[in-house]
């Protein structure tokens, strides 16, 4: 054979051979899940979803679930959790099937939760997993993503139910959807009023202000502080966390001085009086003004539960008449101008409350009994006189 041909043979396998290199190599970056399933079991075991590979995701920043032979990463979904993270956190790494099944020993979980699961899934256990991001991590485009933050929910009454407790506590007010939990706390109701509802539809019951009358135009519109949602809208896990991030946290409040929840320039009306009506938060109005005097219940002569009653009301009648025992004494008068916060009617600033709180709540109240009895004395002294 020529030379000449011998050098032509060995040039085009060479030129066949590039060309088989170089298109096995553009089909493996166009298609890397593809190729690691033709290209032999090393790649497919690196992507395999065992326990031992599960077991690796077991903290609260990266935690896995088993349940029903399927992998889940909530990681995303620990903090949204209903029952809060706590729960979840034993099993992270670990088979949470029975924990799941049977809600930890309490019942069973509702189809929205089941349903909420579904997003976060990854793969079934011992098969190749799906490549799973958090909305924080790059794609990789050449991947199948699921991004688990966005996965699309609905806010539904389902999903409402699932948040019941006073420290995960979700109300349906008119098709809105609001996270009070942590103003729960703050209520001037108490925080017991609001409870029963959690996870629930509260709309009568803030209509009606639990059967007393209807809340202030103020409430009405702190309510709307705390709105994450509307009932059968769409939603992601993201958009609620970051909902709920805006929701005011009032659950640090300094409780040595009465917190006073009206706006800047209002006006002093019965509506705003009635929101003040337990005895931590006590106002009353006697002869068209209103008193705070929560710092004066344990010091009254006749003991707190004789005011109390009047918390949020008139008690016009019932300061007049002490209660239908008779009348009080010019000095008991006097000392409730000290708990004055205006007459109704008037305009006065969220500032100026609070001044006047803080005033209130710095002054001690004076021993009544004692001044009260030694008024009583002169005034016996004023009636032997006149009777000489």
């Amino acid at each position: 054979m020529k030379k000449e041909n011998i050098i032509g043979i060995i040039g085009t396998i060479l030129v066949i051979g590039l060309v088989a290199y170089f298109s096995v190599s553009y089909f493996d970056n166009k298609n890397p899940i593809v190729n690691s399933n033709i290209n032999g079991s090393n790649s497919a075991d690196n992507n395999m979803l065992t326990e031992a590979s599960v077991a690796t995701h077991n903290a609260k920043t990266d935690c896995w679930l088993i349940i029903n032979n399927k992998v889940y990463d909530v990681t995303d979904y620990l903090r949204s959790h209903p029952g809060g993270q706590a729960i979840v956190l034993p099993y992270c790494g670990k088979d949470a099937t029975q924990a799941f099944d049977t809600k930890a020993g309490q019942g069973s979980h509702s189809q929205n939760a089941i349903e909420q699961l579904g997003a976060l899934y990854v793969g079934d256990l011992n098969q190749n997993n799906i490549v799973v991001t958090n909305s924080n991590a790059n794609s990789n485009t050449n991947s199948s993503v699921i991004t688990v933050n966005s996965a699309v929910l609905s806010f539904s009454t389902a999903l409402v139910a699932e948040h019941s407790t006073p420290t995960d506590c979700w109300l349906i007010i008119d098709s809105g959807v609001y996270d009070v939990s942590n103003y729960l706390i703050s209520h001037p109701g108490g925080q017991s009023i609001i409870i029963p509802y959690c996870g629930k539809d509260a709309t009568q019951a803030f209509a009606t202000q639990g059967g007393q009358g209807s809340h202030s135009s103020f409430a009405s519109s702190q309510l709307s502080d705390y709105r994450i949602g509307t009932i059968g809208s769409a939603t992601t896990i993201e958009q609620i966390q970051q909902a709920q991030e805006q929701v005011p946290d009032t659950t640090t409040t300094n409780t040595n001085t009465q917190t006073v929840t009206v706006p800047n320039n209002i006006t002093i009306t019965t509506t705003l009086v009635t929101t003040h009506n337990t005895s931590g938060d006590c106002w009353i109005i006697v002869g068209n003004n209103v008193y705070a005097v929560s710092g004066y219940l344990n010091s009254h002569p006749g003991g707190s539960s004789i005011i109390i009653p009047y918390c949020g009301k008139d008690a016009t009648q019932a300061f007049n008449t002490q209660g239908g025992q008779g009348s009080h004494s010019s000095f008991a008068s006097s000392q409730l101008s000290a708990y004055l916060i205006g007459a109704l009617g008037t305009n006065i600033t969220e500032k100026s409350i609070e001044q006047i709180q803080t005033n209130i709540n710095q002054t001690p109240p004076s021993d009544s009994s004692e001044d009260e009895e030694e008024e009583d004395q002169e005034d016996d002294n004023e009636e032997e006189e006149e009777d000489d």
